[in-house]
């Protein structure tokens, strides 16, 4: 007799595509087809519910659902969810980001939805906000915890934060994010693609490069001014960030505040990402607030040089000086220093992509970290 599936509803925030929604898009589509049925809901319409329907996967829009607090709203999606799970009976559902993670711990324990397993993507309290707010934050994430059957974090430094705000031990469990393997294009096909999609000549170009949401905690706005001391030592380089967000209107006003407009480009999403990344020089991500980037793993897969702050659990991708360059989160002068050390010392900058693409290979594949997560489901 054939084993009754255990149906899966994986809750987000913001359909749009950033490290939350891969997660879910990873593992919804993942997971073996013949034990799980899965679902994937959340607010908006946007890139990840394409990407999911695509693949097969029911995709259910949240209404009234968005990142900013807003209390009536709230109200009507926690009755919404109530009445989604008296009604779909899931065997598990699993919350990602804290809005919908409290939203969804609470309507789904009173649904007596059987478990609940909830992702932390880098705790929210660590966010710049006032005292008043990260007390208020901790406290309803300490709730949410307490709610789930077990809160899966990305990184050591993660658990070592929840057993600060209380968390039991017991709950928590530690996966990594993992990447699959990737057809990278190879450099001289990379660079013809970025030129066509940016409009440049990239023979004679070095190409710093990013891909993230455009959001404060993306730090992209501590990177500007460094790029600016930079771009006046190397006429040739040009910064080139991939993604879209919040930040965009304000992003842009400090470009033109630097005066190397024509050398910063933000062209939007790709299609063909990351295929394209072997066409970068070195990769940055200048972040002030991080779960486990998969933007770091899949540049490491492409074998780039990589500076990142040393943030969340990126120290636990990175080694120091020996995979790539950490620096403190909001110093420009660290990430300039970083960046000046690759660009005069290419050995040691292949050397740091190699390592780190082994260690990528190693320890933060797409097979292991849906093996770790199938093995929590049951």
């Amino acid at each position: 007799m054939t084993a009754k599936r255990k149906k899966i509803i994986y809750l987000v925030t913001k359909s749009n595509w950033g490290g939350a929604q891969k997660y879910v898009y990873d593992l919804s589509t993942g997971l073996s087809e013949e034990k799980y049925e899965a679902a994937v809901a959340g607010g908006g319409k946007g890139r990840l519910f394409d990407k999911i329907r695509k693949a097969g996967i029911k995709a259910i829009n949240l209404d009234y659902l968005e990142r900013d607090i807003n209390l009536f709203r709230e109200f009507i999606v926690f009755f919404k969810l109530f009445f989604f799970f008296l009604k779909e009976k899931p065997d598990i559902i699993h919350l990602n980001s804290s809005k919908i993670g409290g939203l969804g711990a609470l309507s789904g324990y009173l649904a007596n939805v059987p478990k609940i397993i909830f992702t932390v993507h880098g705790w929210p309290f660590k966010e710049e906000r006032g005292l008043l707010s990260i007390a208020v934050i901790k406290a309803l994430s300490w709730f949410t915890a307490i709610l789930s059957d077990k809160v899966v974090v990305l990184s050591e430094t993660e658990k070592s934060l929840g057993r600060k705000i209380w968390i039991p031990e017991k709950k928590l469990i530690k996966i990594h994010n993992g990447v699959g393997d990737i057809s990278f294009k190879n450099k001289e096909d990379a660079r013809k693609y970025l030129s066509g999609l940016v409009g440049f000549s990239s023979e004679d170009k070095t190409i710093i490069g990013s891909v993230a949401e455009l959001h404060k905690n993306k730090g992209f706005d501590i990177l500007l001014p460094a790029f600016a001391e930079l771009a006046k030592q190397y006429p040739e380089m040009i910064l080139i960030i991939f993604g879209e967000g919040e930040e965009r209107k304000r992003l842009e006003t400090i470009i033109k505040k630097t005066g190397f407009a024509g050398r910063v480009l933000l062209p939007g999403y790709v299609s063909e990402e990351p295929f394209y990344l072997a066409g970068f020089d070195i990769f940055v991500l200048p972040s002030r607030k991080e779960g486990l980037p998969y933007a770091i793993m899949e540049a490491g897969l492409a074998g780039l040089p990589v500076v990142a702050s040393d943030v969340g659990g990126i120290n636990e991708i990175i080694e120091d000086m020996k995979s790539g360059i950490l620096v403190r989160p909001k110093s420009y002068s660290e990430l300039k220093k970083a960046i000046i050390f690759l660009l005069e010392n290419k050995d040691k900058s292949r050397h740091f992509g190699e390592v780190l693409r082994e260690k990528i290979k190693k320890d933060f594949s797409l097979k292991k970290m849906l093996k770790e997560t199938e093995r929590l489901y049951n």
